[in-house]
């Protein structure tokens, strides 16, 4: 069902209380409550209420798919039993995503959390026998109240820093026992333990390198705004290392709980010859990157402080979001340690701005030599940059098609991924006047 406007939100929530069943509570004597759990008939999990039903009870039933998407509710207050049954439910589903489009509040509110509020809204309309706010007003005054500033910090791994970094509205510090005091500090006497209890509690939690990210949103939802954020911060940091990229020495970090795993994985095998063999796989090769301040300064001159200035102040354009994506695919990139498999997730990345869309038919590899490089080095030879690109495609295409692993030179991943960086800073200066990916399409000359 399409929701086109706020007015159609209101009139479907009047919709909803003509679906909504009520009835009254059968009170079951205490002496008769042994024994009575029985699932709900149908897919999902059940929650036995009986033994805590009375009339004046205000407990909700929820009925979900094996993923715990709510898919027919049921509320027990003041004597009634009011319900909103599997058939009718999508209905409130589809006003609830709709309702999270508006104004970008899917940024701080979850499908759950509104769907909940919606059910709210209509059980106090059954029981009052009135509407004291259309849906929406409701629903924005029940957001505003539960928004809330929450503050996470991500462990980060494995990074080696010099000096605190503050960089896309996140905090990248080292995380010791005096943040730790200062946090005690901050917590409301009635909620103190001792400071030898309270560090006691958190003794695997110190000492490491941590991303301070401070959002506001629903209890719900903060944690995963919180997550986003600061897994963009770290991405936009590492596409600056194209260099340490291509460095065997060396293991780029990422939020700790996306980090390949410390330990290697073993397997065995026998050769013809009757030989026994052990193989590591998943084995950290390398050690982590040390951001000192010169490296710092070195990646503010080469443009830091524009990916800086982007995340900060982003602004939710589709042409944003595309970089945004951008961002996320070429770090994950950088990070491949097979470097086929690299150069695969390269192409990706191109093709994440140069393919129209499926049908299209489009020729990204054409694009990037005849239209993208002339904007991109104005005023240049491009002999071996169209090179790179002609090698990067044969590279992908042995590999995807025939799982040959061709031989070519670290010299030359390193051109490559130098130049995806350079596209990508190119994108970022290009967000402040491109809107859409047509405006991109247009911008370079591409056909659509």
């Amino acid at each position: 069902m399409s929701l086109p406007s706020i007015y159609d939100l209101n009139v479907t929530g009047y919709q909803l209380l003509q679906l909504i069943e009520t009835r009254p509570v059968k009170v079951i004597p205490i002496e008769n409550r042994q024994n009575m759990s029985q699932p709900l008939p149908g897919v999902g999990k059940a929650f036995d209420l009986t033994p805590y039903l009375d009339e004046k009870s205000g407990l909700t039933e929820y009925r979900v798919d094996g993923w715990d998407n709510i898919t027919a509710v049921s509320r027990t207050k003041d004597g009634k039993v009011i319900e909103l049954k599997e058939e009718n439910y999508p209905l409130l589903k589809n006003a609830a995503s709709f309702f999270l489009e508006q104004n970008d509040r899917f940024l701080i509110a979850d499908n759950k959390f509104v769907e909940e509020a919606i059910f709210d809204w209509l059980t106090e309309a059954m029981l009052q026998q009135r509407v004291a706010f259309n849906l929406t007003t409701f629903l924005e005054r029940h957001i505003e109240h539960a928004t809330k500033r929450h503050t996470f910090y991500f462990k980060v791994s494995p990074l080696g820093i010099e000096s605190s970094i503050k960089f896309a509205g996140v905090s990248i510090f080292h995380f010791s026992d005096e943040h730790l005091r200062k946090e005690y500090e901050k917590l409301k006497d009635g909620k103190r333990h001792d400071w030898a209890t309270y560090k006691s509690l958190f003794r695997d939690a110190t000492d490491f390198i941590a991303v301070g990210v401070e959002v506001k949103a629903v209890e719900s939802m903060a944690e995963y705004v919180a997550r986003t954020r600061a897994q963009q911060a770290i991405n936009a940091l590492k596409c600056f290392l194209f260099k340490e990229a291509i460095s065997k020495e060396i293991y780029l970090f990422n939020l700790e709980f996306k980090a390949l795993p410390h330990d290697s994985t073993t397997i065995l095998s026998r050769t013809e010859d009757g030989g026994i063999r052990i193989h590591s796989l998943n084995m950290r090769l390398g050690g982590p990157v040390e951001l000192t301040n010169a490296h710092m300064q070195r990646l503010n001159r080469i443009g830091l402080h524009l990916f800086d200035g982007f995340l900060t102040n982003f602004r939710m354009t589709p042409f944003n979001q595309l970089i945004g994506r951008g961002i996320d695919q070429l770090a994950d990139a950088f990070s491949i340690r097979d470097l086929h498999a690299r150069c695969v997730d390269l192409v990706s990345f191109f093709e994440l701005f140069l393919n129209y869309d499926e049908k299209s038919g489009a020729k990204p590899q054409t694009y990037m030599v005849r239209n993208i490089l002339p904007k991109l080095f104005e005023n240049q030879d491009l002999t071996n940059e169209k090179r790179q690109i002609q090698l990067l495609y044969h590279i992908r295409n042995r590999y995807l098609h025939n799982r040959h692993k061709i031989s070519f030179e670290i010299k030359d991943l390193y051109e490559l991924q130098m130049l995806a960086f350079c596209f990508l800073r190119h994108m970022v200066i290009l967000s402040k006047t491109l809107q859409t990916k047509e405006d991109f399409f247009k911008h370079f000359g591409i056909p659509i």
